[in-house]
């Protein structure tokens, strides 16, 4: 099986405890992420967490679609999260958030 890596950076004007729970929420992916048009979180309605398993439908450009599970291994916000995937897309995920030093300067 090929192994691939996957790396993005975004930058996001807004406050680092906002962008963290929507990133790490599964449940706010439709309102905000359109290749994300279903979500399904099977440990309940209870906030992120570890060993929150959520099912997740992504929709590409061309026309396929992609089923995933998703479980949190690591949460600690407003910095990290890590989760596992299985289903079509299988290996880990790992979300980084830092606020760009240029920001510290203004405080």
């Amino acid at each position: 099986m090929a192994r691939y890596k996957f790396i993005d950076r975004w930058t996001i004007q807004a406050p680092i405890d906002q962008v963290f729970r929507y990133i790490s929420d599964a449940r706010t992916y439709p309102q905000w992420w359109p290749v994300y048009p279903e979500v399904e979180i099977l440990t309940g309605d209870a906030e992120p967490a570890v060993g929150s398993r959520a099912r997740l439908v992504v929709a590409s450009a061309l026309g396929y679609r992609l089923d995933l599970e998703v479980e949190m291994t690591e949460y600690d916000p407003p910095h990290y999260f890590k989760t596992v995937s299985r289903g079509n897309l299988e290996g880990t995920g790992e979300w980084e958030l830092r606020v760009p030093l240029s920001s510290h300067a203004l405080l």
